[in-house]
């Protein structure tokens, strides 16, 4: 098996290194593509010294953000064109073990798959597992109207398969990803791994996340350096995917409701991004 990695950093110094070296630890690892968008901290020249000492890492720095998705797409696109194997999307705050990787590659390989995952203290991450975003049966539910919950708890097997998987982890053949065209640029930094999850199904790509795989994930580290932007660029995301797969089929009085709760969202979710700062 032929295993490409596609990873896209932003001031990940901290936890990139970490990264590679999980990842390069693989000999199942053939290609290690990272975009950098407009780091200015170490990140460059940590990347770039794993790319001077090992051949499968190619390093494509941008004087701009691209943001997530662009990112990954960019690094899809630089490798070789007759490249046919799994594709890895790995977040650079995340380490992957060469068991995991093994573990993976034994699965389904014609699906989308996702990991649990869990922090530094081992403590796992709900958001492995999710269902689509949707808006209005959220509202609905703090009035007592709907049952529904975006997460999903595990069912104790070991691949459930779900309708959504976290960004952070995203395993499938290439051949899925150019299927879909890639992630929608239109996102900046947050919905464009749910919006991929909703394409995939679309096409009949199944869906799962590996709970007996558990990838150390960090979570946000470069992040916390900038919450207003992230925030910003956040509700900016969700109200793309409001408007792409739910907002259609509500009436305007409903649609008026969403856009108004998501905005009424931001300067509470920023005041709590400040506070983590400290």
């Amino acid at each position: 098996m032929s295993i490409a990695v596609a990873i896209v950093t932003h001031r990940n110094a901290s936890t990139i290194e970490a990264c590679l070296a999980s990842v390069l630890a693989s000999p199942l690892v053939t290609y290690v593509r990272v975009v950098d968008s407009a780091s200015d901290d170490e990140t460059v020249n940590i990347v770039s010294r794993f790319a001077s000492r090992d051949p499968r890492v190619h390093f494509i720095a941008s004087e701009e953000n691209l943001g997530f998705g662009r990112g990954i797409n960019l690094a899809v696109e630089d490798l070789p064109r007759e490249f046919d194997g799994t594709l890895l999307v790995l977040n650079p705050d995340c380490e992957i073990e060469p068991s995991q990787v093994d573990a993976l590659s034994r699965l389904d390989g014609t699906a989308l798959i996702g990991t649990a995952l869990v922090d530094e203290d081992g403590v796992l991450d709900g958001n492995a597992r999710r269902n689509d975003l949707l808006f209005w049966p959220t509202i609905q539910r703090v009035f007592g109207q709907s049952s529904y919950q975006f997460l999903i708890p595990s069912d104790g097997s070991s691949l459930q398969e779900v309708p959504a998987i976290s960004g952070a982890v995203m395993w499938m053949p290439v051949a899925v990803f150019k299927a879909l065209g890639g992630f929608d640029e239109g996102y900046r930094l947050h919905a464009e791994d749910l919006d991929f999850c909703v394409r995939a199904r679309a096409l009949g790509i199944k869906i799962y996340c590996a709970n007996d795989v558990a990838v150390k994930h960090l979570r946000s580290v470069s992040s916390k350096k900038r919450p207003f932007f992230v925030e910003w660029n956040k509700h900016l995301g969700l109200m793309r995917y409001f408007r792409k797969f739910e907002g259609v089929h509500l009436n305007f009085i409903q649609r008026l409701v969403v856009l108004g709760g998501i905005w009424a969202r931001f300067p509470v979710s920023l005041a709590r991004a400040v506070l983590r700062m400290r």
